[in-house]
């Protein structure tokens, strides 16, 4: 058993002012990333709950030249994987990935936030499955007790506390 050894963090700024807090570790041949900024649920429009998780979650399904299956394969050939996320407060595009590999993923990561696909197609799937999604949520208790969490924590009325529904869903465009 090994004791965990915190690694040290090198912090920087690039000359666009972006700051970045390098950690690395050298004991696997892996690289990851995350470009992480303000955002998330909070700053969803109230009747529009989902928005900014909706819009991330596209960023990903592709880019301009390579649609979703296309962009997939790109990544399992590499065995990395791009993915973005919006949280409470934050949204963000990350990848991770072999070393040896990295050049490749970071021109597919780059390629998301740059031009991504953004087709009518993967946001009608992605809002069909969000649908889904909500409609299985109502069968079970604690997926029920999940999402009504932060407007029991936070009141219905807060930016953290609003629920996302099938309304809210069907009014993304």
């Amino acid at each position: 058993l090994h004791q965990f050894q915190q690694p040290s963090v090198a912090v920087f700024k690039l000359a666009n002012g972006i700051e970045v807090y390098l950690v690395e570790r050298h004991n696997l041949p892996t690289a990851s990333l995350d470009l992480t900024f303000e955002g998330g649920l909070a700053n969803d429009p109230p009747g529009k709950e989902g928005l900014a998780s909706l819009c991330m979650d596209l960023v990903t399904e592709g880019t301009e030249k390579l649609a979703k299956v296309a962009f997939e394969e790109a990544k399992a050939d590499l065995a990395s994987d791009v993915g973005s996320y919006a949280s409470a407060d934050q949204q963000g595009v990350s990848m991770s990935s072999l070393t040896k590999n990295l050049d490749a993923t970071l021109d597919l990561w780059a390629d998301s936030i740059l031009h991504p696909g953004l087709r009518q197609e993967d946001f009608d799937r992605l809002v069909k499955d969000r649908l889904e999604g909500l409609a299985q949520t109502k069968a079970a208790a604690p997926s029920i007790a999940s999402r009504l969490a932060r407007s029991i924590v936070w009141g219905a009325a807060h930016p953290l506390g609003r629920v996302v529904t099938e309304q809210s869903t069907q009014s993304l465009t």
